[in-house]
């Protein structure tokens, strides 16, 4: 299947079209784009002519600092689950690790990830080598993600650091603008696309924390990666292993038979792929622990149940070998 952008997100386009008195629906016509498809909540469009339009926008409109006044068209809808997954996470650090595991859904032109060092979080944007890399377009990305942070965080959220790997706009008028909106140090012609956020900020627990419906949102995400795909196996498989975790019954042969198909072929699969069952159970509940831990209203022992280990000693001895820390100390040091 060739790449694809999330429809719904071209709502920004639509309107980015019309701010500069433009001609949306000739641009979409003429790119053999459905306007309808931006109303289905998992419509999609080819990315390259996505990207086509875009190229469309910011010729037409001739303003480089286009890609920043495309935050102020930004809502959560236009991005599905993932959209409201990012308002209901714990930190900012959570909502952009979540961002980094479910980017695909937005988008499969371009490759988000999160790093971290002691100096901080990083958010770094790479694209394949089907997208044209357009510079207003990198600066529609993080103008997104400051807004989104902003909807978390507050108003007065600002990265530390704006890496831009295209060179400076030509107009004075213009480098200002991208200072004023983004409170930062703002470098181009840098090595990568990098927006580093401190980890002070990173980490701080968010009023608009909601677990429960975060962890409904990241089902809902891993379902439809796997539709997305037929072929990622991996994705199906941990989206089964989510289902029935609570039931503390969870086995190859349960999600196999789920998945239609025998616990050898599953095995098969899963061997091609250079992974195991047991692999993927772990790597489930690794990352479901380390949610559920940022979430002080669940206890060691409803974590324990929702991970489907029997008793809380097993837990235990789990995440110790995933991470060096018992449960408990972990959750120390992130209230710390």
């Amino acid at each position: 299947m060739s790449e694809t952008y999330l429809a719904p997100a071209v709502n920004i386009y639509w309107q980015l079209f019309e701010l500069y008195g433009l001609n949306p629906k000739q641009a979409f016509q003429e790119l053999d784009l459905d306007p309808s498809v931006m109303d289905d909540p998992s419509g999609r469009y080819p990315y390259v002519a996505i990207d086509k339009l875009w190229k469309r926008l910011a010729d037409e409109s001739a303003d480089p600092c286009l890609g920043i006044k495309a935050a102020r068209f930004w809502h959560p809808s236009y991005m599905g689950a993932l959209g409201y997954a990012w308002l209901s996470s714990s930190s900012l650090k959570t909502a952009l690790k979540r961002y980094d595991r479910y980017s695909r859904i937005l988008t499969e032109g371009a490759i988000i990830t999160v790093e971290e060092d002691k100096d901080c979080l990083s958010l770094i944007l790479e694209y394949k080598d089907i997208s044209l890399k357009q510079p207003t377009r990198s600066d529609s990305f993080f103008s997104y993600i400051t807004e989104m942070c902003r909807a978390n965080y507050g108003p007065e959220f600002a990265p530390t650091l704006l890496n831009l790997a295209h060179p400076a706009p030509e107009s004075e008028e213009c480098i200002q603008e991208f200072h004023d909106y983004f409170r930062c140090p703002v470098v181009f012609e840098a090595p990568k696309y990098r927006m580093c956020i401190t980890h002070d900020i990173a980490y701080q627990k968010l009023r608009s924390s909601t677990p429960k419906m975060a962890q409904l949102n990241d089902q809902f995400m891993i379902d439809y990666l796997a539709n997305l795909d037929d072929k990622d196996i991996v994705s199906r498989v941990k989206a089964q292993i989510i289902k029935q975790l609570a039931s503390g019954n969870v086995t190859d042969a349960s999600v196999a038979s789920e998945l239609y198909m025998s616990v050898r072929t599953l095995q098969r699969h899963l061997k091609a792929l250079d992974t195991t069952f047991k692999t993927l159970l772990n790597e489930v509940r690794e990352d479901l622990a380390i949610k559920y831990l940022s979430d002080s209203s669940f206890s060691i022992g409803e974590i324990t149940f929702m991970l489907g280990y029997r008793e809380p000693s097993s837990f235990n001895r789990a995440f110790k070998r995933w991470t060096g820390d018992s449960p408990t100390a972990f959750r120390e040091r992130l209230s710390a």
